[in-house]
């Protein structure tokens, strides 16, 4: 476990997504407006990141890392497809939401 060297990718280096369902609630609601960067080196468990899984993007929170891959989850357990469901992810598939302090409410 520990920070976890990413790719940054130059493609997309800001963005902007409107949050849609509420796998994130309370932290994130929906409609919410999120920036993202894929412009960063680390990533650490608690970060939340927006995840490329089968050509969905999905907002979640790093819960583990291990050897090269990523574990995701939504905050409302019950309301989330994340690796649970999906796996672990590679580095390449996320970015990572810009000022939000894990355990923040936004």
């Amino acid at each position: 476990m520990g920070n976890q060297e990413v790719d940054m990718n130059a493609n997309k280096p800001l963005f902007i997504r409107r949050v849609v369902g509420t796998s994130m609630s309370p932290m994130l609601m929906p409609d919410k407006l999120i920036f993202a960067s894929s412009m960063f080196r680390y990533v650490m468990p608690g970060q939340v990141v927006i995840v490329e899984h089968e050509g969905k993007q999905k907002v979640k929170r790093i819960e583990r890392i291990e050897n090269d891959k990523i574990f995701v989850i939504g905050d409302n357990l019950q309301s989330s497809t994340d690796s649970r469901h999906f796996g672990w992810l590679k580095p390449h598939q996320i970015s990572l939401l810009e000022d939000i302090p894990p355990g923040s409410v936004v």
